[in-house]
């Protein structure tokens, strides 16, 4: 499984819906509100994701996209929350944008980790979950 093209009524992206597939990119619907756990797991050669900037994502979940070989991610101004370890072990991961009207709140615990970014803004009102809260 190289392509795939999700249509355009889908809502959701289930767990495991893609792990260790050799998926190379994907665009998802502006409809897609969720990316369940692990639903990119462990896709050595996804190296792109397309987000429209219409699009209605609110969460990505746990190790969504954990061990993928993505370099940039655009997240959208919808997007609330990115849970524990959504992009952890993405090692070639460089550039994550966040929208100037992101709604974004919360982002958890190594999230980011293991990852090559070298600089990222956060923006004040978004809530890094630290260990024990």
């Amino acid at each position: 499984l190289q392509k795939i093209e999700i249509p355009s009524s889908v809502k959701e992206i289930g767990q495991y819906a893609f792990s260790c597939s050799s998926i190379e990119s994907i665009i998802l619907p502006s409809k897609v509100e969720q990316i369940s756990s692990k639903a990119f797991f462990c896709c050595l050669k996804l190296r792109k994701i397309m987000i429209p900037d219409n699009s209605k994502l609110r969460v990505i979940e746990e190790h969504a996209f954990s061990g993928s070989s993505i370099k940039k991610i655009s997240l959208p101004a919808s997007l609330i929350e990115i849970q524990e370890s959504a992009f952890s072990n993405c090692e070639n991961l460089q550039n994550v944008e966040i929208d100037e009207n992101s709604k974004l709140e919360n982002i958890g615990r190594y999230a980011f980790s293991s990852t090559s970014i070298e600089e990222f803004y956060i923006p004040e009102k978004i809530k890094i979950i630290k260990e024990g809260k």
